[in-house]
């Protein structure tokens, strides 16, 4: 039997559309009424497209509009996808995908619902780790990749469009609306949603905007990556000092390590970054980010590091550094969950084998190592 929703309406058990009336079935074979699968998915016996899983859901959030609205705010194309990777996997002709598991995007839907369960208190971003299960390694970046987002940027986005709501539909106070939006001052409040909306608290009432989801730019690369095994190896490194505001962190970081371990590139040597930071709880202006070589070299001017090895998928970017944040949106949403693999709990890096300074921003060549390991069971 086809599965039903709480109101006992059939799904699709392709698309999960609610087969509320007959001739929402589709046909079998003998032309019969198909009471499986709706009549955009089955006709006569046979599925109208031939996509696989990750191009449905692409295909079904293409179309996603602002027709459904809750507590004044539509849900985003990612919030869409997050709950269509958790529903098709149940239906009948998705279960047995072979290149599909959906632990990422439960991972996500947990920290979700403990935001909408939790908006009037505190959230800690490292408790959105934990509840989502997963490593403090690789949360923020499954996050963004799946929500389009940071996690503490999802978290004040839906905070203000939550105020935005109670401003133009209820008749909450200020101090009111301020405290079950999880702000601890008025003054806060007022500037965060003076700063999103472009004007007061005051006056979004008298004149309310109105509130669109963002447009998900993610997109998949079709970048394949190679399987590699290395051993535990040690790097040695110096910080790169507030790369957020010194667009030249990196550069300087580098030709630090230069004079101080007289490496010229790179023969004999790797050059890697590496983060050392959970992401999701250190702010930005405090990252500690490492310009290094391998092996490890001598010297007390040098911060001393050893990562891990095992198994890494390694993905190779031809082309600007400021493009990496696309491919690990790739890596993340759409290679992981299709690729039989599960994240290990070690280091990411990266590896480069060109000065930016000295080549074309289009010839930089650059590897993405993520550990990795042969997903198990289902």
């Amino acid at each position: 039997m086809p599965e039903s929703n709480t109101d006992s309406t059939l799904l699709c058990q392709s698309c999960g559309m609610p087969l509320a009336a007959a001739e929402h079935f589709g046909t079998n074979s003998d032309n019969t009424p198909s009471q499986e699968y709706c009549c955009f998915c089955f006709e006569k016996g046979r599925f109208t497209d031939r996509m696989d899983l990750p191009d449905k859901i692409a295909g079904v959030v293409a179309y996603h509009d602002e027709s459904e609205k809750e507590e004044g705010r539509t849900l985003t194309r990612n919030e869409l996808s997050v709950g269509l990777h958790l529903l098709y996997p149940r239906l009948k002709r998705w279960k047995n995908h072979d290149n599909c598991h959906t632990a990422y995007y439960e991972a996500v839907n947990r920290a979700l619902e403990y935001v909408n369960n939790n908006l009037a208190g505190k959230i800690p971003l490292k408790k959105l780790a934990e509840v989502a299960c997963v490593s403090d390694f690789h949360f923020h970046r499954i996050f963004r990749a799946v929500m389009g987002e940071a996690p503490g940027e999802y978290i004040q986005r839906l905070r203000l469009e939550k105020a935005a709501f109670m401003l133009s539909n209820r008749r909450e106070t200020l101090p009111e609306i301020t405290f079950a939006c999880g702000y601890e001052t008025q003054q806060a409040f007022s500037r965060a949603f003076r700063s999103y909306f472009g004007m007061s608290p005051a006056a979004y009432r008298r004149t309310p905007v109105e509130v669109r989801f963002s447009i998900d730019e993610s997109v998949n690369l079709g970048i394949e990556p190679e399987i590699r095994v290395r051993e535990n190896f040690d790097v040695c490194g110096i910080r790169a000092e507030n790369p957020l505001k010194n667009p030249h962190a990196f550069i300087d970081a580098w030709n630090k390590m230069k004079r101080i371990t007289q490496i010229l590139p790179p023969r004999d040597y790797e050059y890697i970054l590496l983060n050392q930071d959970c992401s999701t709880v250190t702010q930005p202006e405090h990252y500690n980010i490492y310009a290094c070589v391998a092996p490890a070299v001598n010297s007390r001017k040098v911060v001393r590091f050893r990562i891990d090895g095992g198994t890494f998928a390694v993905f190779t970017h031809r082309g600007s550094h400021k493009e990496l944040g696309k491919l690990y949106c790739h890596i993340y949403r759409w290679w992981i969950p299709y690729s039989g693999y599960s994240l290990r709990e070690s280091r990411y890096f990266e590896k480069f084998f060109h000065s930016p300074s000295g080549t074309a921003a289009d010839e930089l060549l650059t590897e993405v190592w993520i550990p990795v390991e042969k997903q198990q069971g289902p």
